[in-house]
């Protein structure tokens, strides 16, 4: 359901002229870093054509973070020095401002025949800093490693024809992405760096037609049917030095997001059949086929027979994969004779193939050091089996006249074949040995599953509601991979002393075979964490205000080990992501039809807590305590 504004949002009633202002801003000592959060929207239009311009901004400063309550021994350095922890909690968290822009156009043209014409672009332009936490025993806690300037624009031109035809429902896109990040990137502990600009240019179409189908007064048949298309350039470019001996023309920089084509076509379709509105039963079938080209390589070694000297040995890879697959899905719900109670159930096929990164990344992810990311020109395309079962409830009028409660539970279940994660301490091919700091995209051996169950409430008086939800993963899982996963790797064969020169480079059987099952970087070493939020509020003065209380919840990710010590799950990144709870107050004034005035404040308790992202390397400090005040006025 997400969708950006369109001009139709602001010309309700037959107006013919309307807009909207948001103004947010931090309060008092309480702002935190909140400058100004701020967007309009305008919109003309009449019954032949509408046109809408918008804009937001947001500016954030640096912010000071929670200090209630642990976050972690291990991320902090506090296991080893604990006097790290209230020095972290107590500072403000460095190079965390950004700069958000953006600007929205739409001019709509209604064409006879109930079709609609319809030219749009978007575009954001995001500056932040890149950062990175040092040891807490360093003098300064927070080290710059660069810049970046991310600008995305987003062309497109929609049309849809919907005439009074229960057999025509149709809209049709046609879109044009330009991503571009603008990075400066500086060598650690210095002002020196070099520039890499990563661009990626996607081009796309969308047409999809539905048609219902009335086979009598109680049953229907809709059928959803159309197909997409987008085609990805990915183009860095830098002007770091490319490394002499490289197997490929480009520098490490460009190579972690390296130059590549990835192409994605699909057709698809979807049959529901309703009766009497207390049976639903659907089916659908989807075609997928891609195709993805570049060209990468990675480095090798190997000895001059003959000799006992080694040498490099560049190793390139032309790859054109073209795969397709057919992906199936069913669902059934059904209303056991009541209305308010609905049982259903779904299950369905899924695939993903590689992206150009996956294929073709290499080089250094910082621009230099000992770590090191090979390609994978095999990488399979993931494979999925997904299905879920539950239970939906719907009644008003159950305490007071007029309430509305909706509650939901389901359990899913997802498994994943050939799921691709990224492998630490793999063995290129040639002559050496597996590194810890050699890293690439593979796919795991073992079946990998996610998950669950979900629980949703929903309870509206009028006067007071309340909302919760909340997801509880089960399990985990493991992944392994072959050492070696391009094979290819070789031993020397030579006389007797340690001297005698190499008569022969024989595969190295054992090392082309062997696996490995505990190193991975990334977030899906570890399950998701259970999450849960929970709200509770009411209206006054004639539902004109409106007060209430959010609590978010996490449960964190670590186990203990001794006493206060936290180990690893598995692999060699420990994850230690401690449980929290924050809890919110906000509140809404609608002081005229027109006018609307907000209060909130988030973290009140000031819980100190992380956020993990990428993988378990990469974290962000939670915002303590903030006040925030918003003015809306619409016309």
């Amino acid at each position: 359901n997400f969708r950006t504004v369109e001009a139709a949002d602001l010309l309700k009633g037959g107006k013919e002229i309307g807009g909207r202002i948001r103004l947010t801003t931090g309060l008092g000592g309480r702002s935190n870093g909140t400058h100004f959060i701020g967007s309009s929207a305008f919109a003309v239009g009449t019954d032949v054509w509408d046109m809408l311009v918008a804009a937001s901004e947001r500016h954030l400063g640096d912010y000071k973070p929670g200090t209630k309550g642990s976050i972690g021994e291990l991320r902090t350095g506090s296991s080893f020095l604990p006097a790290s922890e209230d020095r972290i909690k107590h500072s403000t968290v460095e190079y965390t401002g950004s700069v958000m822009r953006s600007r929205l156009l739409k001019l709509g043209l209604n064409l006879p025949v109930d079709q609609r014409l319809q030219l749009s672009y978007l575009t954001t332009e995001v500056g932040y800093d890149d950062v990175n936490m040092m040891t807490a025993e360093k003098a300064l806690l927070w080290e710059k490693l660069g810049s970046s300037n991310v600008t995305a624009q987003n062309f497109a031109l929609d049309y849809s024809y919907t005439p009074d035809n229960p057999l025509i429902d149709f809209k049709a896109k046609l879109y044009y992405v330009d991503t571009r990040n603008d990075q400066t990137t500086l060598t650690r502990g210095s002002s020196k760096g070099y520039d890499v600009t990563y661009q990626t240019n996607t081009y796309g179409f969308q047409a999809q037609n539905v048609s219902t189908f009335a086979l009598s007064e109680l049953s229907v048949i809709k059928a959803n049917y159309g197909l997409e298309f987008f085609y990805d350039k990915v183009r860095p470019d830098s002007n770091q030095m490319v490394a002499a001996d490289s197997a490929v023309t480009a520098s490490a920089a460009e190579s972690i997001t390296p130059r590549g084509d990835r192409a994605m076509g699909s057709l698809f379709t979807r049959l529901d059949y309703d009766y009497d509105n207390w049976l639903n039963l659907n089916a659908g079938l989807r075609y997928d086929r891609y195709r993805l080209r570049g060209e990468t390589g990675l480095n090798t070694r190997t000895f001059i027979i003959g000799t006992t000297r080694q040498v490099g040995l560049p190793m390139t890879y032309d790859v054109d994969r073209e795969e397709g697959h057919f992906s199936p899905t069913f669902g059934l719900s059904i209303k056991p004779g009541v209305d308010w109670l609905q049982l259903f159930a779904t299950y369905g096929k899924g695939w993903r193939p590689p992206a150009v990164t996956e294929s073709l990344v290499s080089g250094r992810p910082h621009g230099g050091g000992s770590e090191s990311i090979f390609p994978n020109p095999y990488l399979k395309p993931e494979t999925s089996t997904s299905w879920e079962v539950g239970f939906n409830v719907l009644k008003e009028d159950l305490l007071f006249s007029e309430d509305r409660v909706g509650m939901k539970v389901s359990y899913f279940n997802t498994r994943v074949d050939d799921f691709s994660y990224m492998a630490l301490g793999v063995q290129p091919p040639g002559y050496g040995i597996a590194n810890i700091g050699n890293a690439a995209y593979v796919n795991n051996l073992e079946t990998t599953r996610f998950r669950g169950l979900e629980y949703q409430l929903d309870y509206d008086a009028g006067f007071a509601y309340g909302q919760f939800n909340y997801t509880r993963m089960l399990g985990s899982n493991k992944f392994c991979s072959k050492t070696a996963w391009l094979g290819g790797v070789t031993k020397i064969q030579k006389g007797p002393g340690s001297r005698a020169p190499v008569t022969a480079m024989v595969p190295d059987d054992v090392a082309n075979a062997g696996q490995s099952c505990s190193a991975i970087l990334g977030s899906s070493e570890h399950m998701p964490m259970d999450r849960g939020t929970a709200t509770l509020g009411a209206r006054f003065l004639e539902r004109k205000l409106d007060v209430g209380v959010r609590a978010r919840y996490s449960g964190g990710y670590y186990v203990k080990g001794g006493v206060g010590v936290t180990t690893s799950q598995t692999g060699v990144y420990p994850a230690d992501w401690k449980p929290y709870t924050v809890y919110d107050l906000y509140s809404s004034y609608r002081a005229t039809d027109q006018l609307t005035l907000r209060l909130a404040m988030e973290n009140v308790t000031d819980r100190a807590y992380l956020v993990p992202l990428g993988d378990v390397l990469a974290f962000t400090l939670g915002r303590g305590r903030t006040l925030q005040g918003t003015v809306e006025y619409q016309f």
